[in-house]
């Protein structure tokens, strides 16, 4: 049987328990002086398209200095790492505006709508609007 109490239990321990691995994770990133540069500037720039280029223009360094980079500190392909960080974004927003889907998905980088959807669920098994309505408005 269902117990809707208990599930919204578990997701609050999920919830608390990936947050504590995420603060963990940027100290740790923090403590790596172009692993911090990476993803400050990933962060500032979500919003556009980023490629290999892009990332080893703006630390300096080779294509191979950076995916060695990215898969120390966050054991992952630079794509992959970008496309985390944008559906980390993506879920901030979605719980803190009140914007449609489709143009959060334009706010962190995804032009396509189906495609934002279809990795949104990829990362997070949800849609974004079923991630939505799992939390209410924190504006």
């Amino acid at each position: 049987m269902f117990d809707l109490n208990k599930a919204m239990a578990a997701a609050n321990l999920l919830t608390a328990c990936t947050s504590y691995l995420w603060i963990s994770h940027i100290i740790r990133v923090k403590q790596n002086l172009p692993a911090a540069q990476l993803d400050a500037f990933v962060r500032e720039n979500l919003n556009r398209e980023l490629s290999v280029a892009d990332l080893c223009a703006a630390l300096n360094i080779s294509k191979n200095k950076l995916y060695a980079l990215t898969r120390e500190n966050f054991r992952c392909t630079p794509f992959e790492y970008v496309q985390k960080m944008r559906i980390e974004q993506a879920k901030h927003l979605l719980i803190h505006l009140d914007e449609p889907v489709y143009n959060i998905g334009g706010m962190v980088g995804f032009d396509d709508y189906n495609y934002f959807i279809k990795v949104f669920k990829k990362c997070t098994g949800s849609t974004p609007c079923r991630y939505r309505k799992l939390y209410p408005f924190n504006l």
